[in-house]
């Protein structure tokens, strides 16, 4: 096989490989919308399985978070793996501060807030990003506070 032969197929593997990973992770988000939380924490601990990102944990946590009867100590486990591979997580930040807020402490609201400001005054942020981190902030704010202030640097 020559050389362009093999750059061929490695591009195209590497191409359906990343197509693949990027189902799984739309298959176990459409499961925790469509509050299908058990398929969704099998295919995000698969997704750990394969790649323990502070990505794959933050999303496994939030299932765990969001379900009917949120299990608050699954969920703070799989935040923290997620601090653990990413120390700069934001999202698996807002994900603890998110816990807290679930056990009642009113504290967390500040803590999102200042979570959210420092993620989206991040150089590094993508729009999918930032998009992806203020749709979360609102829904967990949302969920424990009847008023909600956000406050965008300029």
């Amino acid at each position: 096989m020559n050389l362009t032969k093999k750059v061929a197929l490695g591009v195209a593997v590497g191409f359906f490989s990343n197509f693949a990973f990027a189902q799984t992770l739309q298959e176990g988000v459409a499961n925790a919308d469509s509050h299908k939380y058990a398929k969704a924490k099998t295919v995000f601990n698969e997704m750990i399985a394969k790649s323990p990102t502070a990505e794959n944990y933050f999303y496994l946590g939030n299932s765990y978070l969001t379900q009917f009867e949120p299990n608050f100590e699954l969920a703070q486990e799989n935040f923290n793996k997620g601090l653990a591979a990413d120390k700069k997580s934001y999202l698996n930040k807002i994900g603890l501060a998110s816990v807290k807020l679930g056990k009642g402490d009113k504290s967390a609201i500040g803590e999102i807030s200042r979570i959210s400001i420092t993620f989206t005054s991040s150089a590094f942020l993508s729009s999918s990003a930032f998009t992806a981190i203020l749709q979360y902030s609102a829904e967990v704010i949302n969920l424990h506070s009847p008023i909600i202030f956000v406050y965008f640097p300029g």
